[in-house]
């Protein structure tokens, strides 16, 4: 559901029963390179309380355009963050779904 570049390494945003995480990328293989249509980019502000640990983000839009939204989800395990990233889990499956369909 996401990438976080961390200051060192590269991790994959998961869930796994229910428990999000960001995983080292060098745990996977990656089978299909493409991405969703609706993901963003962001780097982190010096400014910010992740930073320097974290550089960048690229995930679904409320993970980049909310400046606490890792922090919210895998820090502090908010559940409304975790509602939106099940939210959008659930689209972006849809729509890989109708992709894989040819609609």
């Amino acid at each position: 559901m996401g990438i976080i570049v961390f200051e060192t390494y590269q991790a994959y945003l998961i869930d796994d029963q229910g428990f999000i995480s960001a995983c080292p990328c060098q745990l996977f293989e990656v089978v299909d390179g493409e991405i969703n249509t609706n993901w963003f980019f962001r780097i982190i502000d010096k400014d910010e309380d992740i930073y320097p640990f974290v550089q960048a983000i690229f995930g679904y839009p409320e993970l980049c355009f909310n400046k606490k939204s890792y922090e919210n989800l895998i820090v502090e395990k908010d559940e409304e963050s975790q509602r939106i990233y099940f939210r959008c889990k659930i689209e972006q499956e849809k729509e890989l779904a109708k992709y894989n369909r040819g609609i």
